[in-house]
């Protein structure tokens, strides 16, 4: 005897579901309990529940926590591509291997679906994609858009593309388990020939039934569209033919029915129906019952199931389509083409009308090969019954018994806690058990798994992995490949654990409320001063890498601090913006010593980076320029001031500060400026500073303006600059802001503080009569 535990969804909507149903009759007719002890274990669910032959356990939470495994012999898992009716059981064979039945070609739709953050995927699925698929299966799907990196992009959805015909995932979910039940060549393939688990090919069973009516043809030939209404099933191109050749309304009727998944999709169809007035021609039974679901697809007399990305091993729609002896009209592509030619109507150019009405007057001219295809059609699964599918599986199942017994046992070592002795004819099914578990653990986790090869690639491919997939940042390809050259040129271990740790500096900078990191909190602090973490960081997207170097600090950090200082390393560099901060804040005493080391580090690599400053010209006022620049190349960073106008602009509080760059080469000897504000009465005198920095040097010059009651509330300033270069910060402060509507001056509601009239740099000293 053999215990099954027979893991399926039992919903109404699933032609999984009805595909069990159909082999469990023909299991319990042809085994009694003494053969066959199976139990239906299926996720919960709230729409119909078929029919079915056998006791049901609902996968539960709960179900999961206990030792589930020990309740059978062997587990089948019937795996779809849905979250909803499969999400628990790809959860039951993480923890527990089975034989796993491939409905599915391609799984993208249900790992990503499961891999969404919000509106972007996770980075744990960038590392299972280039696991399963190295760095050409990754690049599409950095190019594509979903990507957290992307938050303004359009996306191109990859799993809804042929990429995903090419990136199917089925050969890792196969190695998962004890062995693999596939349904055709094509899926047969994709496992490989070195595939080590037990296989079983069986042909897709098609439903119990009497041999069907032939075909006679009416005054229009019938073709029916059946199952979810999605972009994958080539409705639009069906509706497109149609408008492309109104002729076709004279020799066709089409039925689309089905249950309407995208609204979206079915609202544009229904549109381009009624504006191409075929209302009479093109008809919707949206969400039918199963019983007008069947009589919808016993009027046909050509079914239409034109699928791409084709992501099935097989397909039991076909099955049933070929069933009722009607041909088929697909594409020549997956299983679909082992479909005997004399059954169906085969198209070859994807998503093309004009081939599809070509076909369709070429059929309009001659129906009667339409009647022939049909007896082709059943013909081709006539022994394909349910019956024959349960007796082959059955006798699958018993003559591997021993050995399904003996791999499950190895897999349970860790329960046990004693190392298993694994035989020579398991180690290779253990090792590929071990490493798809690795592969998929991330995924499930939410968490970060580094995949075996990620340094596999070139420089520019594992940087590109590790910006755009783990730390969630786009950077020009230069800087991918650099970081990559930097990654792999570190000590293996020492690279993984730095990727490691960059990976949660994100993932806490995005979310300081995560509470799954504790363990790197000590390692963020323990390495927080090592030179190989700001060198890697040195190398992402400048503003990307102050947010993770903020969380490398471990320091309080006042937003508005925060702000200037991730827009400062976006224009002057990751590091100067970075040592910009240091000089600024104030640290506990504690925290001096730490922060000191960093920022001698920084130094460091600042002389090594170029900001993106636009070089300002000599002797010129040079606000004007700043009002219009160029957003891609500024000439000037403004902090803590309101939008330049043509007067000048306006300090937004006490502080503000601005960076300028000289022209390359030249030396700045003197600044000269004019400055205006707006005296309170009653205040006591105040000053009002400007301060010229040298970036590199950190050399200055400073001039102060005392304001006394009474005085002009405007005035010039002049500096000797002693040969300064590169780039300058200026730094203006007054004590005193205002608001101009409060002091009823005007009804300008803005804080301001002083106004920047003028500014220019000059070549030359100022002379003692300046």
């Amino acid at each position: 005897m053999i215990k099954v535990g027979w893991f399926c969804p039992v919903s109404s909507r699933t032609g999984i579901a009805t595909y069990s149903r159909n082999v469990l009759a023909e299991l319990k007719a042809q085994y009694d309990r003494d053969d066959l002890d199976l139990i239906i274990c299926h996720p919960p669910t709230d729409d119909d529940i078929l029919d079915v032959s056998y006791p049901r356990i609902e996968i539960t939470e709960a179900f999961l926590n206990q030792d589930f495994a020990q309740m059978f012999d062997v587990i089948v898992y019937h795996l779809g591509n849905n979250d909803q009716h499969h999400g628990p059981i790809f959860a039951a064979l993480m923890k527990a291997p089975g034989v796993v039945v491939l409905h599915d070609y391609v799984y993208q739709h249900y790992l990503a679906g499961h891999s969404y953050e919000g509106a972007h995927i996770s980075p744990a699925y960038s590392a299972l994609v280039q696991a399963a698929s190295g760095a050409k299966g990754f690049e599409v799907l950095a190019a594509s858009g979903v990507l957290r990196c992307d938050k303004a992009k359009v996306p191109f959805v990859p799993w809804e593309s042929e990429w995903s015909m090419q990136n199917p995932f089925g050969d890792v979910l196969a190695r998962l388990g004890l062995g693999a039940v596939v349904h055709s060549d094509y899926a047969r393939e994709a496992l490989g020939d070195d595939y080590p688990g037990t296989l079983c090919k069986l042909f897709m069973p098609r439903p119990n039934g009497p041999q069907p009516e032939p075909i006679s043809i009416g005054k229009h030939v019938r073709i029916v569209a059946g199952g979810h209404i999605q972009s994958t099933k080539g409705l639009s191109q069906l509706v497109g033919a149609f408008t492309h050749e109104p002729g076709l309304a004279d020799h066709f009727d089409v039925t689309i029915a089905g249950f309407g998944t995208d609204v979206i999709l079915l609202e544009q169809l229904r549109s381009a129906v009624t504006l191409a007035g075929l209302e009479s021609t093109i008809r919707f039974e949206v969400d039918p019952s199963e019983r007008e679901f069947m009589d919808a697809m016993r009027g046909a007399d050509i079914f239409y199931n034109l699928r791409f990305p084709n992501t099935e091993g097989a397909s039991l729609s076909l099955s049933e389509q070929l069933s009722l002896g009607r041909p088929v009209i697909v594409y020549r592509t997956g299983s679909f083409a082992e479909v005997p030619q004399d059954a169906c109507y085969f198209l070859d150019r994807i998503g093309d009308p004009m081939e599809l009405a070509d076909l369709l007057m070429e059929i309009a001219k001659n129906p009667e090969d339409v009647a022939q295809r049909g007896l082709n059609a059943r013909k081709a699964v006539e022994e394909a019954t349910a019956a024959a599918y349960a007796t082959k599986l059955f006798d699958f199942l018993h003559d591997q018994q021993q050995t399904h017994a003996r791999r499950q046992g190895l897999s349970r070592f860790r329960a046990r806690g004693v190392l298993p002795e694994i035989a020579a004819g398991d180690a290779e099914w253990f090792t590929d058990l071990s490493h798809a578990r690795q592969v998929l653990a991330g995924h499930y986790d939410r968490s970060l798994i580094l995949p075996a090869n990620v340094f596999d690639g070139d420089d520019a491919d594992v940087g590109r992995f590790v910006s755009l997939g783990l730390l969630e940042t786009r950077a020009p390809a230069p800087r991918l490949a650099r970081l990559g050259a930097f990654l792999r040129g570190l000590p293996r271990l020492e690279a993984v654990e730095l990727i490691g740790l960059m990976f949660h500096l994100a993932r806490l900078s995005d979310d300081p409320s995560e509470t799954y990191l504790p363990r790197y909190v000590a390692q963020i602090q323990s390495i927080q001063e090592s030179a190989v973490l700001w060198r890697a960081l040195s190398l992402l997207e400048p503003a990307r890498a102050a947010q993770l170097a903020f969380v490398a600090l471990s320091v309080s950090v006042l937003d508005d601090d925060r702000h200037d200082t991730i827009e400062s390393a976006g224009v002057l560099g990751f590091a100067t913006g970075m040592l910009q901060f240091l000089e600024k804040a104030r640290f506990e005493v504690a925290e001096v010593p730490a922060m000191a080391r960093i920022a001698a580090t920084l130094r460091e690599i600042a002389s090594d980076q170029h900001d993106i400053l636009q070089p300002s010209p000599f002797g010129e006022n040079l606000l004007p320029g700043w009002k219009v620049q160029d957003p891609r190349e500024p000439k000037v960073l403004l902090q803590n001031f309101h939008r330049v106008e043509d007067q000048g602009c306006w300090t937004s509080s006490h502080e503000g500060r601005l960076f300028i760059r000289l022209p390359d080469g030249q030396i700045g000897q003197s600044c000269t400026g004019r400055m205006m504000f707006i005296p309170k009465a009653g205040v006591a005198p105040y000053p009002i500073t400007i301060t010229v920095e040298e970036i590199a040097t950190a050399r200055s010059a400073s001039f102060t303006h005392r304001v006394a009651e009474g005085g002009r509330n405007q005035f010039e300033f002049y500096m000797n600059l002693d040969q300064f270069t590169g780039t300058l910060r200026v730094d203006i402060h007054t004590p005193t802001t205002h608001r101009p509507a409060e002091d009823g001056v005007s009804l300008d509601q803005r804080e301001l503080g002083v106004m920047l009239q003028e500014l220019v740099i000059w070549p030359t000293p100022l002379r003692k009569n300046d």
